[in-house]
This record gives structure tokens, sequence and C-alpha cells, in this order.
């Protein structure tokens, strides 16, 4: 008779459309955490009830304590990323990170470590919700009460994230989960901090060793241009994501889509921000200001703090008129040198792809 797995491997549940999925052999000692595998060992103190998302860093899954009976989401670093040196840096440097903050829209990590396989895994709270980006697509645009809470309730958490000296890098609407409070309110938890900087040098793991200059990581839909040029960043590239979630949760679409990924970092340096409009509803020019400030190409013309972001979204809440607030002219940003820039990483990028082409014509791999 074959062999039952321990209650605490994951068997995972199929539908029509999914492929049939084995388990890896007798002979696997380290067994994935990808998709396409069909369990996946967490701490034996935890039962798995579900699997509910996979990104680029790892497999989360909800999963309840077998002796306190609380539900928690246990984030696994992938098998590949997992033998990766510069993965497990990341993936123990959100830990650490996002321990240190107290906040009640930050979600809480509880516990991390290396289970029995030698694979890292993070322990978080659980939160009965749903992301910003799918109730979006199933839903459509929020409504611009919604969107101006959603999004100072995210600037808030992010202003005590910097005030920890830690900025998030790779915020997005799907980093943004959505739930009820007592009042019926919808309410944020920030998540994912899997590629989070420290702003000082005083880790024992210093910034540079976790994303270089030149190096590009997040989202470029979100992106900030300076962060799309791999410039060095620093808590206003999150301003700038911000102000493009807030674009997103308005008109249910990207401010910037290229392509591909190249031509979508162009639009972000060079392109205008895109005007807030739609056939069946109107926007205050207040709340247009407040997306072009947080969007400025410039990283000085806008909000300087997400405290500042927070606090004109107040204002437009209790129906104060931001736009005679003192803030810095949103300049425009020199297109000649951003359309040089980007030309250069266009070339380079060609450059590499030929030479990738001419080593497989000639070594045949």
């Amino acid at each position: 008779m074959k062999e039952e797995p321990p209650s605490y491997m994951l068997q995972e549940k199929r539908d029509s459309n999914d492929t049939i999925h084995v388990n890896p052999s007798d002979g696997d000692k380290r067994p994935t955490t990808t998709a396409t595998d069909g369990w996946s060992v967490v701490p034996p103190q935890y039962e798995v009830l579900e699997k509910v998302s996979e990104g680029g860093m790892g497999v989360i899954y909800r999963a309840r304590h077998r002796y306190t009976g609380g539900q928690v989401a246990i984030k696994l670093l992938s098998n590949e990323l997992a033998q990766d040196e510069e993965a497990l840096r990341r993936f123990a440097f959100e830990a650490r990170s996002v321990t240190s903050l107290e906040h009640p829209a930050i979600i809480k990590i509880r516990d991390f470590g290396v289970n029995e396989c030698q694979i890292p895994y993070i322990i978080m709270d659980w939160v009965d919700g749903i992301g910003m980006e799918r109730k979006i697509k199933r839903d459509g645009p929020m409504n611009p009460e919604e969107a101006v809470s959603v999004v100072m309730q995210t600037a808030k958490a992010l202003a005590h994230a910097h005030e920890h000296k830690v900025i998030h890098r790779d915020l997005k609407p799907e980093n943004l989960m959505l739930t009820r409070d007592d009042a019926g309110r919808t309410s944020v938890r920030v998540v994912d901090f899997g590629i989070a900087k420290a702003l000082s040098g005083k880790d024992d793991l210093p910034s540079q060793h976790l994303t270089q200059t030149g190096v590009i990581i997040g989202s470029p839909y979100f992106m900030s241009p300076e962060q799309g040029l791999g410039r060095p960043i620093d808590a206003r590239s999150d301003i700038y994501s911000l102000g493009c979630v807030m674009y997103f949760a308005l008109m249910g679409e990207q401010p910037f889509s290229g392509g591909n990924c190249v031509e979508t970092i162009f639009q972000h340096v060079n392109d205008p921000i895109p005007e807030l409009r739609s056939d069946y509803r109107s926007f205050p020019e207040a709340l247009q200001f407040i997306v072009n400030t947080a969007m400025a190409k410039d990283p000085d013309s806008r909000y300087q703090t997400m405290n500042e972001f927070a606090e004109d979204l107040e204002r437009f809440t209790i129906g104060t008129a931001v736009l005679a607030t003192a803030k810095p002219v949103v300049r425009k940003t020199n297109a000649g040198s951003n359309v040089k820039v980007v030309a250069m990483f266009l070339a380079s990028f060609v450059l590499f792809y030929l030479f990738i082409t001419i080593l497989q014509s000639v070594f045949h791999f």
C-alpha cells in the first residue's frame, strides 16, 4: 500500500482546468514549492488549509495553528530561489524589516525560519479580504471617496515604514489587501516588503547587496522613473508608486502600459501624466492635482514625505482646497536627457540579445 504523506503536507486540490500533479519521488529529499507540484512542507504545528497565491519570491498558504486554532499566512520561498544566495538574503531581509514595523495597516510577521527541508518560511497574520487589483478587476474602479480612503491609509502605513528606515520598492494594487472594519468601512493591509530597502547603512545586510544601481526590481506598471532607470532611490519612489496606485483605483487601469517592460519604463520617464477622465464620472480638479504631485517625474517636485501626501488627501476628504496649499511646482522633466538615457538602455538590451543569439548559433545551445 502506498504510504500516505504526513498530515502537514498539503495535497493540493484540482479542478477541471488543472493538470494532474504527482508528488516528488521518494528519492527527492527537498520538495519544491512551485505551482507545478501538489504539496509543500510547512512547520508541523500548522495545518495547511489552502494555497492562496504564488509570486516571484514564493508560495503563500493559509494555515491554522494546531493548538491555538488561530489562522495565519505562511510564505515559503520557492525551491529555485531557496538555492539562490541573493534571494535568501532578500527573503530574510523582508522578515527582519517588517518585524520591526508596528502599524495596524501593515501586515504583521509573527515568525520566520527554515523548515526541515531547508526551505525558508515567514509566518504572517492572516487577513480575510481581497487584493485591490482583484477587487477592481471584478467590480470596476473605486468611487473617489473609497479610493482616497484606501490611499490615505496606505500613505500613513508607509510613512511609519519610512520613519523606520524601510521603503517598500514594489508597491502595487496586488500588495494592498482590502477588508472591512467594525463599521463596515474599507480597511487596508500593506503586504509583501519582499524587496524592501533600508534607508540607512546600519544593517548587517547592506542595501546595495539587495538591489544594486543598474538592477531593475519591481513591477514596471507602478515603478518610479528613477527606479526604472536603475538609479538610486529613496522614499519618494514609494510616493510615485502610490500615485500610480491611486490612478489605478480611480480609473481601473495602469497610468502607463507599454507593449513590454522597456516601453512601460520609457513611458514613466517621458510621457505626461494621464488625466483622470471618464465618460460616466467627473473628477474634482483637486484630485487630479494630488495625483500629479505624487507622480511628478522629478522626485523634488513630488510630495517629499508620505505624511504630506496623506495630509492633502485629508484636506480633500474634509473639503479644504488642496490647490491653495504651498507645494513645489511640478516641473517638466528634461525630456531630451531622459530620451538619451532610455536610448542607451534600449541599445544595451539589443546588443545583449544579439550577443546571446550569436553564441547560440555558434555553440548550438
